[in-house]
């Protein structure tokens, strides 16, 4: 598996935990990889990589980050927190119970941070960034 096709497969990966019924049913928009539409005003997610995974020459393990972004749009031009914590909240819980899923797949996620931003092509929209560590073994 080549650096850049690994972390690519690692976001098939985390799309197959996310794109599921008790966390599509909660959002008016879609799951994608890489990016959304543009002028979209639904909640979608988006999974995308941060860079390629580190070599597993110099680590033992190759390393990858992964963005998950939860886009919302405004209320009154104020963020929408409720609809972004109840998301946000949905996706940490999938991502933490999938320990055996990720076990089977030879990969393990951390979660590093979540971050609440307001999208700048977008002034309507704010988004969580939830960046995750990818580990492969």
């Amino acid at each position: 598996m080549t650096e850049e096709r690994g972390i690519l497969e690692v976001s098939k990966l985390i799309y197959k935990i996310l794109n599921v019924s008790s966390l599509t049913s909660i959002i008016t928009g879609s799951i994608y990889r890489i990016s959304k539409p543009i002028d979209s005003q639904l909640e979608d997610i988006v999974i995308n990589s941060i860079g390629n995974l580190s070599s597993k020459e110099v680590t033992g393990v190759n390393n990858g980050l992964l963005n998950i972004n939860i886009y919302v749009s405004k209320v009154n031009g104020f963020p929408n927190i409720s609809r972004l914590d109840i998301i946000k909240d949905k996706v940490i819980q999938l991502i933490e119970e999938s320990s055996s899923y990720q076990s089977a797949n030879s990969f393990f996620i951390k979660i590093l941070s979540t971050n609440l931003f307001t999208e700048q092509e977008q002034n309507t929209v704010n988004f969580y960034n939830i960046k995750l560590q990818i580990n492969l073994n």
